[in-house]
């Protein structure tokens, strides 16, 4: 008898739920109307048609004309960026650039007491003129000693 009165009371409550489920079905259906329904899918089959048409025109394959045009165009694009790119660059030199010692670079102190480096060409000597230099300087030291 138990078991009988447990299966009456899910019977109750199966019968209950569906009875909601009814009731919820039947409010959304009247949210939705069939003329709504009937707008939005003649909405969409356009958009899709728009949408197939506006493929076909791009994926067609161009024209053998226009393509002579297109390749014309795109030539000339090309040599107005060609000569445009060249009149940006400085010229090359066409003699040969004399290499500079790393070690005669120097610091120079400017008027404003901010260091700023010399050209490299004015600090670009030979060798031979530093030791000559440096010689004459040794020179000069030792001819007041001997005075």
């Amino acid at each position: 008898m138990a078991d009988t009165l447990q299966f009456a009371v899910i019977q109750k409550d199966v019968f209950t739920h569906l009875k909601q489920g009814k009731d919820a079905l039947e409010e959304i259906n009247r949210q939705m109307r069939i003329e709504d329904i009937d707008k939005l899918t003649s909405e969409n089959a356009d958009a899709i048609a728009y949408q197939e048409e506006v493929s076909q025109m791009l994926g067609a394959k161009l024209t053998e004309q226009y393509e002579d045009e297109v390749e014309k165009e795109f030539a000339e694009l090309e040599a107005e960026v060609i000569a445009e790119s060249t009149r940006k660059l400085p010229s090359v030199p066409e003699h040969p650039i004399p290499k500079v010692d790393s070690e005669l670079v120097q610091q120079d102190v400017g008027e404003a007491g901010q260091d700023r480096e010399m050209p490299a060409r004015a600090l670009a000597r030979s060798q031979a003129e530093e030791e000559e230099e440096e010689a004459e300087e040794e020179e000069r030291q030792r001819v007041p000693m001997l005075a």
